[in-house]
């Protein structure tokens, strides 16, 4: 026969579970980084952006990188995170940044469509939104244009 446990022992035991959360959650925040760095994630918004979306990352990070005050995330920690549904803090996390950059491509005939969103990893608040379009023969530009747009703002973000 099994005696009914203590009032106090469920307390207790309460207790531990809410400090455990509390110790958890802080935890993950305290993972995010703090310095002027950014992961970049891309999606498809349609088959063919699908595509951009695996090649497009690639060179809007190395323009970004050119700057000396932003770190960009590790290639491979973006490679693995790809196509991942996370938050823009457990992507913050998980790549060890403070802010991320999502992006949604829509590819059509010979068109591509940017929709790019920039979140502070800390609070998971969107800092800036742009969309960039271009054609097949000026898609070279856009990770200039982009950088051209991002990094000031990600320069005076308050960390």
């Amino acid at each position: 026969m099994r005696k009914p446990i203590p009032s106090i022992l469920r307390a207790a035991g309460a207790l531990l579970a809410t400090l455990f959360v509390a110790f958890a959650v802080s935890s993950a925040s305290a993972q995010v980084a703090t310095d002027r760095s950014v992961g970049v994630f891309f999606t498809g918004a349609n088959e063919e952006g699908a595509h951009e979306a695996t090649t497009q990352w690639t060179p809007i990070s190395r323009v970004i990188r050119r700057e000396a005050d932003i770190r960009v995330a590790d290639d491979a920690l973006m490679e693995a995170a790809a196509g991942k549904k996370m938050t823009p803090q457990e992507a913050a996390a998980a790549l060890k940044v403070r802010f991320v950059l999502t992006g949604a491509i829509t590819a059509g005939s010979h068109a591509f469509k940017f929709e790019l969103k920039l979140f502070d990893g800390k609070d998971g608040k969107e800092l800036w939104a742009a969309t960039f379009l271009s054609d097949e023969d000026n898609i070279g530009t856009v990770p200039t244009e982009i950088s051209g747009q991002l990094v000031p703002r990600l320069k005076a973000a308050a960390l």
